[in-house]
């Protein structure tokens, strides 16, 4: 992909997790914050359940608290609550970053003391703006450039029209699409919804274009975008759409859920994640694609990371095949369709 370097492959990955040692350490604390209420992302209840089973197996105890941006009008939670875990012992911070106006004064003013206490604060799956972390030190990412993510979907979108040319139903040398975003300027929405457009915009070589008709945010939700998608198809949106662009699985669900309730065939569905069941519908015809992230990666090299960091130890230790650049560890996406699902069916 030529927009990004610096990667780390699929067998990277593997020989750095499968070399970690096992650590087993009754006092040694960890924070785990999470953004999102249980069921609205698929990927935070995952990683609560890893998190959970790993602290089990190398004797770490877990504080546990959990924002639920979605149904919490106060963005600033989530900074007290880390802030209530460091107080509370904790020697390092897991965290989604609940991302929104008004969260800046708290934020710095939390992470400022983390940064005081020497606290490392390791934010998963969502990138923290560059100027912080170019400000805290002791500020870690471990996920998948949302970026990458935009511009992987636009390419996957581009070599399945190609092979799909029927997908133009009117053959007027335009796919007309309807876009299903995230949260409004959180910072993976924008990056995924930035780069899908550009990439299908910009696709050099390629000539049909790309006609966007439709476009909402469901808020990352499932039963928000099966709501939508019933309102497209019950006002005759669906009818002048040709594809839909999901910026996540779980809100690609929700699409596929409303055309099955209504019985009705779907139109190409794409999205962000391969999460397991997006990966059955794909197998099954339904969904056309999606971007995979390696989720389990980011959460076993996030939470030895914060091991590493408590116990004094370099970064990498133990995951020396991981690539680092300064504080951040890119896991890259890999795209998922019919053709190769089965490699990623039992991942």
């Amino acid at each position: 992909m030529k927009y990004f370097k610096n990667c780390l492959t699929s067998t990277a990955i593997a020989l750095a997790l499968s070399s970690v040692a096992q650590v087993a350490n009754a006092d040694v604390t960890i924070g785990i914050a999470a953004c999102c209420s249980h069921g609205q992302t698929s990927t935070m209840d995952r990683a609560e359940t890893k998190w959970r089973q790993m602290a089990d197996e190398k004797g770490v105890k877990v504080l546990y608290e959990n924002a639920a941006e979605a149904e919490n009008d106060d963005k600033t939670l989530q900074y007290q609550q880390i802030k209530k875990m460091i107080d509370e012992g904790a020697q390092a911070i897991l965290f989604m970053p609940v991302q929104g106006d008004g969260v800046k004064k708290v934020q710095k003013e939390v992470f400022d003391y983390a940064q005081k206490k020497k606290i490392p604060l390791i934010a998963y799956n969502r990138e923290p703006s560059q100027n912080l972390m170019k400000r805290y030190k002791n500020l870690y990412y471990v996920g998948s450039a949302p970026a990458q993510g935009g511009v992987y979907h636009g390419e996957m979108i581009v070599q399945l029209v190609k092979k799909h040319p029927e997908w133009d139903k009117n053959k007027d040398g335009e796919i007309a699409y309807g876009h299903v975003r995230g949260v409004e300027k959180s910072g993976n929405e924008v990056a995924r919804t930035t780069w899908v457009v550009k990439t299908l915009n910009n696709y050099p070589g390629f000539d049909l274009k790309f006609k966007e008709v439709a476009n909402e945010s469901a808020q990352w939700k499932r039963s928000m975008a099966e709501n939508l998608t019933t309102r497209w198809l019950n006002g005759g949106i669906i009818d002048q759409l040709e594809l839909i662009i999901v910026n996540s699985d779980d809100m690609a669900l929700g699409v596929l859920d409303a055309f099955k309730k209504a019985n009705v065939q779907p139109i190409p569905i794409t999205s962000i994640n391969a999460l397991p069941a997006v990966r059955e519908a794909i197998d099954k015809g339904e969904i056309a694609g999606s971007v995979y992230q390696n989720i389990e990666a980011q959460q076993i090299v996030g939470f030895n990371l914060a091991l590493n960091l408590i116990a004094g130890k370099k970064a990498n230790d133990g995951m020396e095949d991981v690539n680092f650049v300064g504080n951040t560890v890119a896991i890259p996406f890999e795209i998922v369709t019919k053709e190769n699902v089965d490699k990623y069916l039992n991942k």
